[in-house]
């Protein structure tokens, strides 16, 4: 059981997720849920794959970066943004602020992958890799925020970001309205906020379950515990995940709209995703596969239709040999 939680003001709803799908639907792709014949055979219900691992900029990211920036106002374009990232929410920034003309400056971890900074280099962001974990790049990112007169651009807990990323949940729906349960990846939880509020809106009776790593399940920790809390550590191979905590705006809108949280380790993590690779040619990054890997985990009951979101899939080379020989063992 999840303790009450009664903290919160919710400022968003499903108006603004019609609005962020008008403002952004040409500029993202419009991905269409796969149904896999070998995965639904190898759980014995019908599994479908919401593949936001072909994404622009590889992830659903853009998508929530891109309502932000179009969301600024022409008169203040002109200050550029700054955002925190250990990759995908970076790329997404970057692509939307070079094709609306805002210069953006990124900062990232000192671990960061060298693929995901390099994309973010070459959507012309200036990148600054500072801290080990979220708390400490946001810090570094506000200090640029202040000292450069930037907007700040959070990657989870911001009303434009979450409408951004609800756009998924209306898609689900246009795709599948029938379908009974949708396994979701959270680290902050803006992706989740997002879908699940779309999706409750228009169909409450929709499952919403949330899938976190084992190691950084910040969330989940909060939400047992019915107020916000910061993990020690973050130390899993989903880097795009690692939450210390979540976001005011996110954990109100998941006490709210989500019905379970359950957790997956590394090792379910690595072997999802070499099996979504293995069986449906699909690349995604550890972090894009944590959904169907709640899935295939069987630790929670799965409706008639399931749908897992493939949050993405910016994985180097190194990652994936990594996750080969992991499974090889």
């Amino acid at each position: 059981m999840f303790a009450a939680y009664t903290g919160g003001v919710l400022l968003i709803s499903i108006s603004d997720i019609w609005e962020a799908r008008r403002k952004i639907t040409e500029n993202v792709w419009r991905t269409r849920l796969v149904f896999s014949r070998s995965l639904s055979e190898k759980m014995g219900t019908m599994v479908y794959l919401k593949p936001e691992n072909l994404q622009k900029t590889g992830s659903f990211k853009v998508r929530g970066a891109m309502n932000k920036i179009l969301s600024i106002p022409e008169k203040e374009r002109h200050r550029g943004v700054v955002a925190f990232s250990s990759g995908n929410h970076a790329q997404g920034v970057a692509f939307s602020a070079k094709l609306a003309g805002v210069s953006a400056t990124i900062v990232m971890p000192e671990w960061a992958a060298k693929n995901k900074m390099a994309a973010t280099r070459s959507y012309g962001a200036r990148v600054v890799q500072y801290g080990k974990n979220s708390v400490e790049m946001e810090s570094k990112a506000r200090a640029i925020m202040e000292s450069d007169n930037r907007l700040f651009v959070h990657p989870f807990d911001d009303e434009d970001i979450i409408a951004g990323q609800g756009t998924i949940g209306l898609e689900i729906l246009e795709d599948l309205p029938d379908v009974d349960t949708i396994f979701i990846p959270i680290g902050g939880g803006g992706l989740i906020s997002g879908i699940s509020l779309a999706v409750k809106s228009i169909y409450p009776k929709i499952r919403i379950v949330g899938v976190q790593p084992s190691n950084s399940c910040s969330m989940l920790v909060s939400r047992k515990a019915g107020k916000i809390n910061e993990i020690e550590s973050c130390d899993t191979i989903a880097d795009g995940l690692t939450a210390k905590r979540p976001g005011e705006n996110t954990f109100s809108l998941c006490e709210k709209y989500v019905d379970d949280i359950i957790t997956v380790n590394d090792d379910e993590i690595v072997e999802t995703m070499c099996l979504l690779l293995e069986r449906t040619k699909q690349l995604a990054e550890p972090s894009g596969v944590v959904g169907l890997a709640g899935i295939m985990s069987g630790r929670i009951g799965l409706g008639k239709k399931n749908v897992a979101v493939i949050s993405g899939g910016n994985c180097n080379f190194s990652v994936l040999a990594e996750c080969i020989m992991k499974r090889e063992k």
